[in-house]
């Protein structure tokens, strides 16, 4: 079989034993009891940033890193820590080993689920995106990856798994209780203007893969996600449903919570809304 080419998110590496114990999990009955608000609008509310990974393959470093970055804001109760994207990805590369440490060669959502539990994520102004954006050569790599900044991302660790991602309901369910999903899918999907909006309207091929962070959805049950090049995503939800079922899919629910249980995120819209008043719609 000949493998797809790798385009930043390195499913042809992932650790099938990290994946199957993610997938296993069990998602609490709560959040499928629980009352989902009407949207969640991480791309309105003004506090999650658009960043763009430029032509390093850090895909999956930023979509760890933007799932950290929401869950903690849900936790405190708004508050935003912009977190190290490239510690994200060196880290998570690491994990992986010699076939992707020490060269620009992507990262596994398995290694950056491992990453996020086990030690965090530092925050950014620790170790800033390279710019111009080059992979950080071996000096850089040492101080990026310094036993302190381990020790500066704790404050920061996801708690759990919520399991495998089954359905675009399901990740309304998890979403409306305060989770967040990381994907990896096969890249480019079908993609169309709607709205003034990119949006996920079908699958895509075995050409390469991609991670996005999926962190709100609308009123429609469009579902949101941060897509590290710069621009909010739209995905249909027949769209989703067709792309969890394609054999590479990787979709994990993650939690802030060691025993997760669904939170009220409806405040955060109204809180920040009452601060800022209300604010256009962010265009791709």
């Amino acid at each position: 079989m000949t493998l797809p080419r790798n385009d930043g998110w390195r499913r042809d590496l992932e650790d099938a034993s990290v994946i199957i114990g993610l997938l296993a999990a069990k998602t609490p009955w709560k959040f499928k009891a629980a009352a989902t608000p009407d949207e969640v609008r991480p791309d309105l509310e003004g506090i999650h940033p658009l960043e763009n990974q430029s032509s390093m393959g850090s895909c999956q470093g930023f979509t760890i890193t933007s799932c950290t970055e929401r869950l903690y804001q849900i936790a405190s109760g708004g508050a935003h820590e912009q977190l190290s994207n490239i510690f994200a990805y060196l880290a998570s590369q690491r994990i992986t080993g010699d076939q992707l440490y020490g060269r620009d060669s992507g990262s596994t959502i398995s290694s950056g689920v491992q990453l996020s539990t086990q030690h965090g994520i530092c925050p950014l102004e620790l170790a800033p995106y390279p710019q111009p954006v080059r992979y950080p050569n071996a000096r850089e790599r040492q101080a990026i990856l310094k036993q302190s900044n381990y020790a500066a991302g704790e404050p920061f660790k996801i708690r759990s798994s919520l399991g495998a991602v089954k359905s675009a309901d399901h990740a309304i369910d998890l979403i409306g209780g305060g989770a967040v999903i990381t994907i990896g899918m096969g890249w480019p999907p079908q993609i169309r203007d709607v709205d003034g909006r990119k949006t996920i309207v079908g699958p895509g091929g075995d050409n390469g893969g991609h991670a996005i962070a999926i962190l709100g959805y609308k009123r429609d049950s469009t579902l949101i996600a941060h897509n590290s090049h710069g621009y909010w995503l739209d995905i249909e939800p027949s769209a989703f449903n067709r792309i969890l079922r394609q054999r590479w899919t990787v979709a994990v629910g993650l939690s802030d919570m060691a025993n997760p249980q669904p939170r009220d995120v409806s405040y955060l819209a109204k809180k920040i809304r009452n601060r800022v008043g209300n604010l256009p719609e962010l265009f791709a």
